[in-house]
């Protein structure tokens, strides 16, 4: 059977479940900010009203209508233009987009340098169709010219016709430059515009992946610092808590067994350590105390005469050597008997009379009885009464 002052570990098991509990906490809070991060990280934009998307969007469709735009001065096909007004016109509401985003977050600074490019690539367009339109009237013109001069027989008109081909072939060469200008014109605003939303849209992903990779590590740290003050904490709580109890309960189990020998070593100036001390000095009185007792039992013992000790109704507690000598019963024959064996006579009224007195706080003089031996013989005796008194 388990002793009541020892340490049953319950207060171990709490203190390490409550150490697991604040890990598994932790670390279920590391880990979900661990994960926020990554995926702040791995996230190219914040939706898709976003300004990162916004410019995405609008460079997708700048290359669809760069690739309209090619098509249409390799064919003249009425698609092709369809397209270029189509991506055309997306790419102004996603301007607009852009616009309202700037306005709400504060950075009309930035958008203003994407309107200005995208208005200079919509004019350079605009100036590119023109040109590539009457390039393509004045090639139209010199072709007639050259039917009508096939087809003309007459010398006067064929040099009238000749002259007028010439001022077509040079009109059309002019155009042709104007076209090249206009076209080199148009690709350097297309890449103006490209630069600035690769920018912008370089600048919006740099944005998330900063606080990504700071709020990432920001988690590792604090779950670290988090794991570290749990174990330091439980083996603060075992050096400084359950270490010393344990030391404590067994100091108190040995020196309740009759052990006085042990002490608590814990002398710290928290209240474990007072606990300790104050343990420490009732060890160090029981220690004396038990002493002092051994010392009076012994003289007890020794002694020639009988001394008998017994309770206010008579009850014999204790029998010493004298009183097995001089009556002839042995201690562990009288133990929880009444005194009045030894006064056979009168059942022992006289004594009963004395504790009777001593009830009531008289004190009483030594006086001279005559008691009863075990083998009847009479025995003379003087007789000294004193009360043992508590606090």
């Amino acid at each position: 059977m388990q002793s009541p002052l020892q340490l049953s570990g319950s207060l171990r098991t709490k203190a390490r479940l409550t150490h697991c509990a604040h890990l598994v906490i932790l670390t279920g809070l590391g880990t979900l900010s661990f994960f926020q991060a990554r995926v702040l990280l791995r996230s190219k934009g914040l939706g898709d009203s976003s300004t990162s998307s916004i410019a995405q969007g609008m460079q997708a469709r700048l290359n669809g209508m760069s690739a309209g735009l090619t098509a249409y001065l390799q064919s003249h096909h009425a698609e092709s233009l369809e397209q270029i007004k189509s991506e055309g016109k997306e790419a102004s509401r996603l301007l607009g987009e852009l616009k309202e985003e700037a306005l709400q977050s504060g950075t009309s600074a930035a958008f203003g340098r994407i309107e200005k490019a995208h208005e200079e690539l919509r004019e350079a367009t605009l100036n590119l169709l023109a040109v590539d339109h009457a390039a393509m009237n004045n090639r139209q013109a010199v072709n007639e010219s050259i039917e009508r001069l096939l087809s003309n027989r007459t010398r006067l008109r064929n040099r009238k016709l000749f002259n007028q081909y010439l001022q077509g072939i040079r009109e059309l060469q002019q155009t042709e430059q104007q076209k090249q200008t206009a076209m080199d014109r148009y690709t350097q605003k297309r890449d103006v515009l490209n630069a600035i939303l690769q920018e912008k849209n370089s600048a919006d992903t740099r944005g998330v992946k900063i606080p990504g990779l700071l709020f990432m590590a920001l988690a590792v740290v604090f779950l670290a610092m988090g794991v570290a003050f749990v174990s330091w904490s439980h083996r603060r709580t075992e050096t400084q808590l359950v270490g010393p109890l344990q030391d404590i309960l067994q100091c108190v189990e040995a020196a309740s067994t009759g052990d006085v020998s042990r002490s608590p070593d814990h002398w710290s100036r928290d209240e474990m350590g007072q606990l300790a001390q104050a343990v420490g000095r009732l060890i160090t009185v029981l220690a004396r105390s038990e002493n002092l007792v051994y010392h009076l039992a012994a003289l007890v013992d020794g002694s020639g005469e009988a001394i008998i000790s017994h309770t206010l109704d008579g009850t014999i507690l204790s029998w010493n050597k004298g009183a097995q000598r001089i009556y002839g019963y042995s201690a562990e024959e009288v133990k929880g008997l009444s005194i009045a064996i030894l006064s056979p006579d009168d059942e022992g009224a006289e004594m009963m009379r004395n504790l009777q007195r001593i009830r009531r706080g008289e004190r009483i003089q030594p006086f001279e009885t005559v008691h009863q031996a075990r083998s009847g013989r009479r025995v003379q005796a003087l007789v000294r009464v004193s009360a043992i008194l508590d606090s």
